[in-house]
């Protein structure tokens, strides 16, 4: 009975991962956007919802990979009318944590009171796991949107190769950042 109960309920809990992980919210207007890690469907959509007007102050923070970034936005920021006064740079950040005490600081010193955060939808769970746990200056401020990753279904993740492997590394971050960093870090 127990082999059973338990398979039972990591059938559950697998076809409900999608679920569970992407825990991403419609964009809101706030003070300014920040797109984390900076692959091509993040970039994108963090272009047009600055475009569209969703930041007050027109700001859109890149956090990751400078080299990644700038060869992702291009051309789109050209083709959508963005200066580089708009666009700030922020280059050579190793994971997630470094990119969520960086928009700690950057909270703190501009004092926004309002955040979008764009990723990658099975990502935003430990996002949010993050910033819960180890953020001073960001607490409620936020919202985490979706990068509208084609390759994304949260009820049939599943059944697409990318989707399937990202939500099972994913499974094994949060933990993992949960020990390595609760050891470290204290709000």
């Amino acid at each position: 009975m127990k082999i059973i109960l338990t398979l039972f309920f990591f059938t559950v809990l697998f076809c409900n991962l999608g679920t569970i992980l992407d825990i991403t919210q419609k964009p809101i207007k706030s003070d300014i956007i920040f797109c984390l890690g900076g692959n091509k469907d993040r970039t994108i959509r963090s272009l047009k919802l600055l475009e569209e007007s969703y930041s007050k102050y027109k700001k859109l923070y890149f956090v990751g990979n400078e080299k990644l970034l700038k060869s992702h936005i291009k051309g789109t920021a050209r083709d959508i009318n963005l200066t580089s006064e708009n666009i700030i740079y922020v280059a050579k950040m190793k994971n997630t944590m470094d990119e969520i005490m960086y928009i700690d600081n950057i909270v703190k010193k501009n004092k926004y009171e309002s955040i979008l955060i764009v990723t990658d939808p099975p990502h935003s769970r430990r996002v949010d796991f993050m910033i819960q746990k180890f953020s001073r200056y960001i607490n409620n401020k936020y919202i985490i949107v979706s990068s509208e990753a084609t390759w994304w279904n949260k009820k049939y993740y599943f059944l697409n190769t990318e989707s399937l492997l990202f939500s099972i590394k994913e499974v094994i971050k949060i933990p993992y950042n949960y020990f390595k960093y609760n050891l470290f870090i204290r709000k």
